[in-house]
């Protein structure tokens, strides 16, 4: 079995959970998100079961309150074929109400039942149990919509704000911050505008554009901690995204694109305490 998770301080309606892993013909990868006491409640989980007990190739969506599982939902259309990346997204939005995607594609719209909130959720776990290869997953939480619900791109003076601690691991690809251009359920496939690469000694910043990454710009990494809190803002500034840690100057990234990002994501730490948007006057 193998298991990745994230505790959060406050998850809000217009956030969401995106996760890969490659898929194989046996076991299952599932997501819980849960409450406080997370044998009681479990707000929304996501079991992609490929062959699991008497189950094979089904997808069951259900929600868990006062310790008793609900009504299963088992839409069509996941993607279970063998050996192939499959990205996962899920989105929340009022009142209560879930967009599954897989692959870009829409699965269904699943709505929360009577006794969970989307306020409730305290904690996200992808775990897979597989009889054979233990897929890579990786997970991320996602500021759902930026600039008015992801209408309105983040404008000049506009920041991005996240409170986590950064993981023990700083391998490179493992913790990565990101402003994206396009809309969410085509997430892991976006353009990122800006893609903030903390490692063990240096900070690698990038952009990807038509699927392909651009050029480096690194620096000694003087900010981030192995499993140390760190607070982040992103500030859209003339022509370039200032890049604060602490609240100390890190890096201005000078703007690739005309774009304007609309979604911001984290993946790799184990907790997030406060992820926000705040717009310029």
């Amino acid at each position: 079995m193998d298991e990745k998770q994230v505790t959060i301080g406050r998850f809000t309606s217009f956030m969401g959970v995106h996760y890969q892993y490659i898929s194989d013909s046996n076991g299952r990868v599932y997501m819980s998100l849960t409450g406080s006491d997370k044998d009681q409640l479990v707000v929304f989980h996501h079991d992609a079961r490929a062959d699991w007990g008497s189950e094979e190739h089904k997808l069951v969506l259900n929600t868990k309150t006062a310790g008793a599982w609900g009504t299963e939902v088992r839409p069509s259309g996941f993607p279970f074929t063998p050996n192939v990346n499959v990205a996962v997204t899920a989105t929340f939005g009022p009142p209560n109400i879930v967009k599954t995607y897989a692959n870009s594609k829409e699965i269904t719209t699943y709505n929360i039942p009577a006794g969970a909130n989307i306020s409730d959720i305290k904690g996200v776990s992808i775990i897979s149990e597989n009889n054979a290869i233990h897929p890579t997953v990786k997970l991320g939480i996602i500021a759902f919509g930026i600039g008015l619900v992801g209408k309105d791109p983040m404008k000049y003076g506009s920041s991005v704000i996240m409170a986590a601690l950064a993981p023990t691991d700083l391998s490179p690809g493992v913790f990565n911050i990101r402003l994206l251009k396009e809309q969410l359920q085509y997430y892991p496939t976006s353009d990122v505008l800006l893609n903030i690469n903390p490692r063990k000694d240096t900070i690698v910043f990038n952009t990807k554009s038509g699927g392909s990454w651009t050029r480096d710009e690194t620096i000694a990494n003087n900010y981030f901690t192995p499993g140390a809190a760190f607070l982040i803002a992103i500030i859209t500034q003339n022509g370039y995204f200032e890049i604060r840690v602490n609240g100390e100057f890190a890096y201005g990234f000078k703007f690739r694109s005309s774009d304007h990002p609309l979604y911001a994501t984290i993946e790799g730490v184990p907790t997030l305490t406060r992820m926000a948007y705040e717009h310029s006057p």
